[in-house]
């Protein structure tokens, strides 16, 4: 399938039970859906924007098919930016113009947490122009079952090793990485070579982590292998006055 030519799809706006139900269910891999289960609505009157929103939502979708497998899409929810010249919307606000850039990110939804946000974005002429593939192929690991630490895991690990998981004051932040920073681009990359250059990640050894830390003066900073629970790179922050 090419994956500039958006196909059909509607969008609806669920009752909060079902979205709670689905919310409660979606971690699971075999939550089976080639759609993302967020069902998100543009805030706008024109039916234009509606629908350059809806082509761009397609377009991004289908190459994150091509990463992740078709039919386990429907385990993420998406999150939303739209850029222009002079400034940044969001989710919430209301949109009155087309944007120059739609950032669509990718959020996975596993075991009760919310692993990774993987970007791609889509010009205004609906061309991909960015694709965070490394982290994307890292999401697709945990539903394979090639890494297994989730975030809850990675944080109870952490605990043992420094990180206060209870803190108020500087609350611990998990976030989802990778040691390399591949990604797709338009200037260095085609289309055409997409799917190649995702056989080369995928293939390609690489460590997946969770970074942890609590950001404060003082405390402590480490890593987290996602696939062996391993701590690494642990660190004291030292803020600089």
């Amino acid at each position: 399938m090419n994956i500039l030519q958006p196909v059909g799809s509607r969008s609806y706006i669920l009752p909060v039970a079902m979205l709670a139900i689905m919310l409660c269910n979606c971690g699971s891999p075999h939550n089976v859906s080639d759609k993302t289960m967020d069902n998100f609505i543009i805030k706008t009157s024109s039916r234009k924007i509606k629908e350059r929103f809806t082509r761009a939502k397609e377009i991004a979708d289908s190459v994150a098919r091509i990463v992740i497998a078709p039919e386990k899409l429907g385990n993420f929810y998406c999150t939303y930016h739209f850029e222009y010249y002079d400034e940044q919307r969001y989710s919430n606000d209301s949109i009155i113009r087309p944007p120059l850039n739609y950032h669509i990110s990718y959020v996975l939804l596993y075991e009760g947490d919310s692993i990774g946000s993987s970007v791609i974005t889509v010009d205004s002429t609906f061309k991909v122009t960015y694709c965070r593939l490394d982290e994307m192929i890292g999401q697709k690991y945990f539903l394979n079952d090639k890494l297994e630490i989730t975030k809850t895991k990675a944080l109870s690990i952490s605990s043992a090793k420094g990180i206060d998981v209870n803190s108020t004051h500087a609350p611990a932040v998990a976030e989802f990485r990778s040691n390399a920073g591949d990604s797709y681009n338009r200037n260095t990359q085609t289309l055409r070579n997409l799917k190649t250059l995702i056989y080369l990640l995928d293939i390609e050894k690489r460590r997946f982590y969770w970074d942890i830390e609590n950001h404060c003066d003082g405390c402590t900073e480490l890593k987290v292998d996602a696939e062996t629970g391993e701590v690494f790179d642990k660190n004291k922050i030292t803020f600089i006055y």
